[in-house]
């Protein structure tokens, strides 16, 4: 009962918390972002007559008050309003572009799980040793590398220069068609569906981008398994522990290897919603038609109505991030009040 006076009181205070970040979104795009989005929808030789009746009719003469107040009455329907760029409702478009965003950013999360979490506890635990240096080596480079420069230096090597990977032209091949749509990801369909050449493709073109991304969120993953497991090791529990003669592997697995993951589970959502938020250069150089893309776009084409969207559907996603770590990390330390 409490967890679930819990969970409610933090959906709660996502209301007034989207409510903040949409006037602010809102004041931003209307004051920052330069361009006008008529010009995304009206031809070229449009008349100044043309395209003030457009402004009028999309409500861009109102004052930006009542273009709020207009824009908030919409949103508690349901309704984020139509994109400039492809003249579909917002809501739609994020249900296209979504799942595309979250096959790549999901394989790329788990593998930076399963090699930076375990390589940071063992450089930890092998301290001043090769592994510790390899380790450290790794996580400075991802962190300093820019995630742009690696991408395009895995394009060079494996796409032009070795011709290992397929050409970076979306999520599947063009010649093939792709599969039924169950979950919008394209792997899972094409494995529900028994399309192996589909699978192969996708999975084969998956591989660059998901390691472009992949190396830059393994870095803070190994450095914080590596800080958190440094720390349990040379707490006073595990002093006296070792004292009373406790074999090593307990030690680290069974008392250290817990707390040690509490910063990690952190830094695993605040990666992770980076990542969701749409990873704008990987997309791009990669041509995947996430959100990542679909938010340059937007930026690019002034398109208002796109833009606050992405960024309501952003919030949204660190806040249920957040939420979701605060209950692994109850389950983790069973002590922590919630």
């Amino acid at each position: 009962m409490k967890l679930a006076l819990y969970i409610l009181k933090r959906l709660l205070l996502l209301l007034p918390l989207l409510f903040g970040v949409t006037l602010i979104v809102f004041v931003l795009t209307r004051v920052v972002i330069s361009g006008n989005p008529i010009d995304q929808i009206v031809p070229p030789m449009a008349t100044a007559e043309m395209r003030q009746q457009l402004a009028e009719r999309y409500g861009l003469t109102d004052p930006i008050l009542v273009q709020y107040g207009k824009y908030m009455r919409n949103l508690l329907r349901g309704d984020m309003g139509v994109s400039f760029q492809s003249g579909l409702p917002v809501t739609e478009d994020l249900r296209k572009f979504f799942p595309a965003t979250f096959e790549l950013t999901t394989y790329a999360m788990l593998l930076a799980i399963l090699v930076g979490v375990p390589l940071g506890i063992l450089s930890a635990v092998k301290r001043d040793t090769w592994i510790d240096h390899l380790s450290r080596f790794l996580s400075v480079s991802g962190v300093s590398m820019p995630v742009f420069w690696f991408s395009l230096l895995l394009i060079y090597f494996f796409f032009f220069l070795w011709q290992l990977a397929p050409a970076p032209l979306g999520r599947i091949n063009p010649r093939l068609s792709a599969p039924e749509t169950f979950t919008g990801l394209l792997t899972l369909d094409s494995l529900l569906a028994g399309n192996w050449k589909a699978l192969r493709s996708s999975v084969t073109i998956l591989i660059l981008p998901t390691l472009a991304l992949a190396y830059g969120a393994m870095a803070p993953l190994a450095r914080m398994a590596r800080s958190g497991m440094l720390e349990a090791l040379e707490s006073q529990y595990i002093v006296a522990a070792r004292a009373l003669g406790l074999p090593w592997r307990s030690i680290v697995f069974r008392y250290a290897l817990k707390n040690a993951l509490l910063p990690v589970v952190t830094m695993i959502a605040v990666v992770y919603g980076f990542l969701l938020g749409g990873s704008v250069l990987v997309e791009n150089i990669f041509a995947w038609p996430g959100l990542g893309r679909y938010a340059y776009n937007a930026i690019a084409g002034s398109d208002y109505t796109a833009i606050q969207g992405f960024v309501l559907y952003t919030t949204t996603m660190y806040v249920i991030l957040f939420l979701l770590t605060d209950l692994v990390y109850r389950f983790l330390n069973p002590r922590i009040e919630i």
